[in-house]
């Protein structure tokens, strides 16, 4: 009886199928295995783990699946944090290079270059964030941050009227900055207004700083009242 011959395209065609197929099953494990330590990181956090525990979990996230743009953002703020701000930045950019609609990568992308008065990069992550989602207490506080450096005040209002309106958690930065824009157009009964309801909602801070800026003839120069306390 004639033996069959051995047909190997056909044998290399399967085990190249089934390598194929253990990369794709060991690539979603390893997924898997990025959304646990990224949220053992978030756990970490809330209980106030150290700096370096939070970055190895980080680490481990992105580690277990490379195109896990999250993973990188929550890597980018624990650089920043640790004060590396070049490695923080091409962390984001990372990040959006996998996910163009990270929210978080983009706001905080745009409040770099804010903070470095590069307001044209700024406007860039915050204008591609606001055209898909703008319901974002610090987008539209940023937003109006930008347009009213650049001597756009109409925009800002509108900016920090939507902030407002949007804060949950008692931010009154965007508020105290509408006082602010009060005094400059010289309405100080009204810009008072502000600094009695912020006051009334216990900042006591930001009040204080907004009616020293309101009493002072720089807020006719647009001194930027609240980076005195925060940003």
């Amino acid at each position: 009886m004639r033996k069959k011959k051995t047909s190997w395209p056909i044998i290399i065609i399967f085990l190249i199928l089934l390598a194929a197929y253990a990369l794709s099953v060991g690539f979603q494990r390893n997924a898997r295995y990025a959304k646990v330590f990224h949220q053992f990181g978030k756990d970490c956090s809330e209980q106030h783990c150290s700096l370096d525990e939070r970055m190895a979990l980080a680490e481990k996230a992105v580690f277990h699946n490379p195109e896990f743009s999250d993973g990188y953002t929550v890597l980018g703020e624990l650089h920043r944090e640790k004060g590396e701000v070049p490695a923080a930045l091409e962390l984001h950019k990372k990040a959006l290079g996998l996910d163009l609609k990270n929210e978080r990568s983009l706001l905080a992308l745009g409040v770099h270059y804010f903070n470095e008065n590069d307001l044209a990069q700024s406007l860039r992550y915050l204008n591609h964030f606001d055209s898909f989602y703008n319901r974002n207490y610090g987008l539209n506080y940023y937003l109006g941050r930008v347009h009213e450096r650049l001597g756009n005040p109409i925009l800002a209002v509108n900016y920090y009227k939507k902030a407002h309106s949007l804060d949950t958690g008692n931010d009154l930065r965007a508020y105290a900055r509408l006082g602010a824009l009060e005094a400059q157009r010289g309405d100080v009964k009204e810009a008072f207004k502000y600094i009695q309801e912020i006051r009334g909602k216990g900042e006591e801070d930001l009040a204080r700083a907004l009616e020293a800026f309101v009493r002072s003839p720089i807020h006719k120069e647009g001194m930027p009242i609240e980076e005195q306390i925060r940003r």
